[in-house]
């Protein structure tokens, strides 16, 4: 990220580094997003010594809070290994140079005479006619598959809400089938027979897998004519897990086309119930806690600087909650981000973990499920009025919550503040951008260690023998973008 502190400018003068601070005139200039391992700062610190205006020296500026700053101290997280302070843009000298447009060759030249394997990548952003040039000293990350030796199955049922994806469309169940991790569909009975056709189509290679792995349930009734979204097969899922005696259930969208793990600054594919039982395991050492979630992957990037776990936010898409009727699905739209609202408001913690993460098609992309009668998208198009709708929704609900006293905010904010309109979400124009830090309860609201913590943990077996593209991993090798 350039800033004024790690921002230098190579023969440029006064006059030249205020024209490029404007954004009419940053376009004239060249700017080197440099990515510098500290080992090579003083090199570059000679090379560039007379690198700014008016012969300002160089000084390579290095990301600070790499102290814990994966925060597996605040969590006391060990269920996995997480190690992501060894990204290569986390652990590397950010600076910025920046010269006037045909000056930019004899910049790299400088550069590569320095340090002769450094590459680099040219980005062209034509709107603002801006040049940006990426240095990059490390080789590119390993891609594959995680997978572990042995597992063992999840303790609390995996509930997979499904509606008209009895096709290619049903992502959730390809990918836990793929996994061979048991879980359950839940389907209105007008669909039935057309799952259990699908569930059994002979010309299918994986129909033995699909059956071994998947059991259907079939609702009660159909909770699409109730004209409430997914909130009453929800709440049906919820009841149904306090039924069967769990305490929790995990509750899936069937839109989920893999989970990734991220290590070492890397997110690769993840085929394993580790994905599910390393949170049930954190999360039995704990009392208060509330709604539990993996992230979703696009909020999670590769080198971020991201903590093991978020606390106190939304809960989404894949989700493991509480089954005490205390709490349930109340509304039409948004209902993962309220019901997150009142975990929080009822002084419970939410957990959102960024140690495995969830990908998926983006909401009312994919046929079926929400895309027709709550998104109103017609067939080719996934912006439909129906986004509107929720948002317009969702401004409503939080501001009748306020009222209500059932959703306080910190003093000075009101749910204008809580509650805005997406500037950066490209799918569609109503998106809603929540701000959870300014939920009273968000900064206060802890999940405490039970009594017997260190039973619990003594009884856990945390040692999980990975295998990475199908060998075996330890946790001493060498970062993941190692070669």
């Amino acid at each position: 990220m350039e800033v004024i502190a790690n921002r230098y400018f190579h023969k440029l003068t006064t006059e030249d580094a205020d024209i490029y601070k404007s954004k009419e005139g940053c376009h004239k200039y060249v700017r080197f997003l440099m990515r510098i391992p500290p080992e090579h700062h003083e090199i570059l610190k000679v090379a560039f010594d007379k690198c700014g205006v008016n012969g300002t020296p160089i000084n390579f500026l290095q990301r600070t809070e790499l102290k814990d700053r994966d925060a597996k101290g605040v969590f006391d997280f060990d269920v996995i290994d997480y190690d992501n302070a060894l990204g290569k843009d986390v652990c590397a000298f950010h600076s910025v140079i920046i010269c006037i447009r045909g000056v930019e060759d004899e910049v790299q030249a400088m550069l590569t005479k320095a340090l002769p394997a450094v590459k680099f990548q040219k980005n062209f952003y034509p709107k603002s006619d801006k040049l940006t040039i990426s240095t990059q000293m490390y080789p590119p990350p390993v891609r594959g598959e995680w997978n572990t030796i042995s597992s063992r199955e999840p303790t609390y049922p995996i509930c997979v809400l499904s509606f008209k994806r009895a096709n290619d469309s049903g992502r959730t169940h390809r990918t836990l089938t793929e996994m061979k991790i048991k879980h359950k569909l839940f389907i209105e009975p007008s669909q039935e027979w057309e799952y259990r056709n699908w569930m059994n189509d002979i010309k299918d290679p994986t129909i033995a897998q699909r059956n071994r792995y998947c059991e259907l349930v079939v609702c009660p009734e159909d909770f699409s004519k109730q004209t409430m979204g997914s909130t009453p097969v929800r709440n049906f899922i919820l009841d149904y897990g306090l039924e069967q005696g769990f305490d929790r259930v995990w509750m899936l969208d069937d839109n989920i086309k893999a989970y990734n793990r991220l290590y070492q600054g890397v997110k690769n594919k993840i085929l394993s119930p580790v994905i599910f039982t390393h949170i049930e395991d954190y999360i039995a050492r704990y009392d208060n806690i509330g709604g539990v979630s993996h992230n979703f992957n696009p909020f999670v990037n590769e080198s971020d600087r991201r903590a093991c776990i978020v606390a106190n936010g939304k809960c989404y898409s894949s989700m493991l909650l509480k089954t005490d009727p205390e709490v349930r699905f109340r509304y039409k739209h948004q209902e993962d981000n309220l019901i997150s609202m009142e975990y929080i408001h009822r002084g419970y913690t939410n957990l959102c973990f960024n140690s495995c993460v969830y990908d998926k098609h983006t909401s009312g992309t994919d046929k079926g499920g929400n895309k027709e009668g709550v998104y109103k998208c017609k067939d080719g198009k996934g912006d439909g009025l129906g986004y509107k709708e929720r948002y317009e929704y969702f401004e409503a609900i939080v501001k009748i919550l306020e009222w209500e006293n059932k959703l306080e905010l910190v003093d000075g904010k009101t749910t204008k503040d809580l509650v805005k309109r997406s500037q950066r979400h490209k799918a569609h124009d109503y998106h809603a951008d929540v701000s959870y830090g300014i939920i009273k309860n968000q900064s206060i609201n802890i999940h405490t260690k039970k009594e017997n913590y260190e039973e619990i943990k003594a009884q856990q077996d945390t040692e999980h023998k990975w295998l990475f593209n199908n060998k075996h991993f330890h946790v001493s090798d060498n970062p993941m973008w190692i070669e």
